[in-house]
């Protein structure tokens, strides 16, 4: 992991350099109407700069997530492809219920069993505070 950290850390600094090359000419007060050579040359230095910073951090930062990724650290994002949910077919009878929903109700059964816990919790704290506020 070090050998990431410093390389980031190095193109943090530079980064930052070339924004004060860009920024330099307007606080030094040289940028007033027609730019002047230094000035010109100053911006687009950091331009440069700063372009080839962002380049380089962004590909060790990219490099740092790849191997947090191999090491297990963190984990990818699974992309699901953009799979609509399968329709009730025509020929099943009005009153029945797909695997879909039934799968959908088993998950969110605990959800809605913890939220009315917390709710019913949360009115008894009310109550006492109010009987005691009385």
């Amino acid at each position: 992991m070090p050998k990431y950290l410093w390389p980031i850390a190095t193109l943090t600094v530079v980064l930052l350099a070339g924004i004060a090359l860009l920024l330099w000419p307007f606080a030094l007060g040289m940028a007033h109407g027609t730019w002047s050579k230094a000035v010109y040359s100053d911006f687009w230095s950091g331009v440069g700069v700063v372009v080839i910073a962002l380049l380089g951090l962004g590909s060790w930062l990219m490099a740092l997530r790849q191997e947090m990724r191999k090491r297990g650290l963190i984990q990818a994002i699974e992309t699901k492809s953009a799979s609509r949910p399968k329709a009730v077919s025509q020929s099943s009878a009005p009153g029945a219920v797909s695997d879909s929903a039934t799968d959908l109700d088993s998950l969110l059964k605990p959800l809605a069993e913890s939220v009315l816990r917390d709710l019913t919790r949360q009115l008894q704290n009310k109550e006492e505070r109010r009987r005691e506020g009385v």
